[in-house]
C-alpha cells in the first residue's frame, strides 16, 4: 500500500500534502525537497534543516547538514557545532564521543 505526497508552496512556504489534498505537514518551511532514501528534507529560512520521516515523525530544522541514509529509518546529521551522528526515525540520536 503506496502512499503519495505532494510538496505545495504556499506565498514562499513549503508543506506537504497528501493525495486527498490533506495537510501532512503544514508550510512552514521556506523549502522541502524529497529524498530517493525515503522521506523530506525541510529547510528553514536561516539554511538549518531538518527532516520528515515517512512514518510522520518530523525533526524540526536545526541541524547544519542532513543526509537520510537508504531505507528511510536513519538520517545523519551535522550538528551546528560541527558533531556527526545519526537520529532514527522515532528521534533516538546516536553520536560518537
Amino acid at each position: 500500500h503506496r502512499r503519495y505526497y505532494f510538496v505545495v508552496s504556499i506565498n514562499g512556504r513549503a508543506g506537504i500534502k497528501d493525495a486527498a489534498n490533506n495537510d501532512i505537514l503544514p508550510s512552514n518551511d521556506a523549502d522541502i525537497t524529497s529524498d530517493p532514501a525515503g522521506g523530506f528534507v525541510l529547510s528553514g529560512s536561516d539554511q538549518l534543516k531538518g527532516f520528515r520521516f515517512l512514518n510522520n515523525y518530523t525533526l524540526e530544522p536545526k541541524y547544519a547538514n542532513i543526509k537520510p541514509v537508504r531505507g528511510g529509518e536513519y538520517i545523519m546529521i551535522t550538528t551546528q557545532a560541527g558533531k556527526s551522528g545519526y537520529i532514527n526515525n522515532k528521534g533516538d540520536e546516536f553520536f560518537v564521543d
